[in-house]
């Protein structure tokens, strides 16, 4: 049987050696993750507060064209209105 020389190191010192290696690596991907996380979850809010600008000025828009047809007499509401909608194409035809 071959006897293992007192040179040679032991597989816990190997193991240690290579764990001790690795945690470089390890750490280098964990804040590779963070960043790339980060920098996602920027990219979102700023998508999400477009949206939500974008929203409030059609709101703005909305409620100033009902206050305007509100102030207007019936049929002239009514009138601006049909003058508003979208003309042509997509809709049914009513015989």
């Amino acid at each position: 049987m071959l006897e293992i020389s007192k040179s040679q190191p032991s597989t816990l010192q190997i193991a240690d050696e290579l764990w001790k290696s690795v945690q470089p690596i390890l750490h280098a991907q964990k804040n590779l993750s963070e960043i790339n996380h980060n920098t996602h979850m920027e990219l979102i809010k700023i998508t999400v507060d477009a949206r939500y600008n974008d929203t409030q000025a059609d709101i703005r828009v909305l409620k100033n064209i009902c206050s305007d047809l509100l102030a207007l007499p019936l049929h002239q509401s009514l009138k601006k209105m049909m003058m508003m909608m979208p003309r042509g194409g997509g809709g049914r035809k009513i015989k």
